[in-house]
């Protein structure tokens, strides 16, 4: 018989978005209102900061856990996409800006935006380790890397990370087995 490895998640790990203002999660909170913007390209209004959670503290995962989400640049003028890994000990923050968020890593790739880009985030949680990969479904390239823990939770990550620019994305929809809300994400400028 075969058993299976599992663990408790010691803290919530996910991304960094900015969403449309209509789909964001908890739309009456006020805290909301310090992230608000309006976009002049598509006339529109959004949220930054939200904190688009990947696992969650106390989640039962096993060993070899993998969630992956496929993006699209909404911007058909950037050439680079950034994404923020954040982990807070809280079980379900609205923004990365709250107290005990904390960035860990970001993962940069560069784009063609005249390729029509598409885009994978995919995070793995092992025993002791998260690995992340940002992939170019187009051309192939990926940016990855790995994160440690320690006996107080996640170091730092192995490796060193390149530099990066802010660009917008919007999720197309969840990949894999795992079932996700389908949204609309953007990291504006």
């Amino acid at each position: 018989p075969s058993t299976k490895n599992t663990r408790r998640a010691r803290q919530t790990i996910g991304i960094k978005v900015t969403m449309h203002e209509e789909d964001i999660p908890d739309p009456d909170n006020p805290e909301h209102e310090k992230h608000k913007f309006f976009d002049k390209a598509s006339k529109q209004y959004f949220v930054r900061d939200i904190f688009n959670a990947y696992v969650k503290k106390g989640q039962e995962i096993e060993t070899t856990y993998i969630v992956s989400r496929k993006f699209e640049p909404q911007s058909k003028t950037n050439t680079k996409v950034k994404f923020d890994i954040y982990a807070t000990d809280g079980e379900t923050p609205l923004h990365v800006t709250e107290p005990g968020c904390v960035r860990l890593a970001k993962l940069v790739i560069d784009i063609n935006p005249d390729d029509n880009p598409r885009l994978e985030c995919r995070m793995r949680f092992a025993s002791t380790e998260i690995s992340a990969e940002i992939k170019n479904l187009k051309t192939g390239e990926v940016k990855e890397l790995l994160l440690q823990y320690n006996n107080m939770g996640l170091s730092q990550a192995a490796g060193t990370l390149s530099t990066f620019v802010r660009v917008p994305v919007r999720e197309i929809m969840p990949w894999g087995e795992m079932e996700f809300d389908s949204m609309e994400m953007s990291e504006m400028l």
